[in-house]
């Protein structure tokens, strides 16, 4: 059980820090500007209209690469690919992304776009190699 809870924690941490890093990487090759208030719901969804397909090219491989990375993490951790730890932390970060979606007025195809990006990530983790006990 610690070594689930340990898998679930590594995995929703090093996935949350992997989509922080290559959102920063979009964020340098492909700006978007500075971002209106959240409060103002018009102007972020102007805004999100507005942005560059390149900067929702670097979001979405933000989503791949971090359901991937985490899914993968908790997966060694169990040593084994298909442990349920994988699926939980693809499930919090397709809660997160939901919750992102619903929070801020993003367009339509973006939306369904992330949410095939989490199971995507998360899917491929699975189909890994299984870690060795040593």
């Amino acid at each position: 059980m610690a070594r689930a809870i340990v898998a679930v924690i590594a995995g929703i941490l090093s996935a949350f820090v992997s989509i922080l890093l290559v959102q920063a990487v979009g964020a340098l090759a492909a700006p978007a500007g500075p971002a209106p208030s959240l409060k103002d719901a018009e102007h972020m969804r102007e805004y999100l209209s507005a942005m560059p397909m390149a900067s929702y090219a670097f979001l979405l491989a933000a989503y791949l690469v971090g359901s991937a990375l985490g899914g993968t993490v908790a997966g060694r951790i169990m040593f084994n690919p298909r442990s349920r730890c994988v699926w939980i932390v693809g499930g919090i970060l397709l809660v997160t992304t939901v919750a992102n979606i619903v929070l801020i007025p993003h367009p339509l195809w973006f939306s369904i776009a992330s949410v095939v990006m989490i199971f995507m990530g998360t899917g491929y983790s699975t189909t890994l190699r299984p870690a060795v006990k040593r």
